[in-house]
């Protein structure tokens, strides 16, 4: 999922690219280009967020965690992994339920009409992948936890 939302990032930025290049040197920009970019926003962001949890590379805030005993801060990380999970499982649930409706309504794209509802399935399965990595990272800390 990391390489996905790699490659998704790096196709934003030479689309850009082009884009900017088109409009400047040709004044012919590439039609739709911001509904593309937040299709590609999507799919960087919630493939991502999966893969940033495994690498353990999300952003925290531990000034006053670092200067508790190590037990303590497993525990911290714990219970902070278990709100991330209850969130991350109501995010992935009502993205489905966004999606079937989306795709009921046969919403799409103002633009170039591209149906919305995949993306919606796309944050349900970045969520998903998340909440299986939180459980992991769960088991750890109090793995971790429990040895000290």
């Amino acid at each position: 999922m990391g390489i996905i939302a790699i490659g998704t990032l790096m196709a934003m930025m030479l689309f850009t690219v082009a884009n900017v290049v088109l409009r400047a040197f040709f004044n012919c920009p590439i039609p739709g280009d911001a509904e593309l970019i937040e299709i590609a926003m999507v799919c960087t962001g919630f493939l991502g967020v999966a893969w940033c949890a495994i690498k353990v590379k999300h952003i925290r805030v531990d000034l006053l965690v670092s200067f508790f005993p190590k037990r303590a801060q497993y525990i911290i990380d714990a219970l902070g992994y278990l709100a991330v999970l209850g969130a991350s499982t109501i995010i992935a649930w009502q993205s489905i339920v966004e999606g079937l409706a989306n795709r009921e309504m046969h919403r799409a794209s103002p633009s170039l009409e591209i149906p919305i509802f995949p993306f919606y399935w796309v944050t349900s399965f970045g969520y998903a992948v998340l909440c299986l990595v939180l459980v992991v990272l769960i088991a750890r800390s109090i793995r971790e936890a429990v040895k000290k």
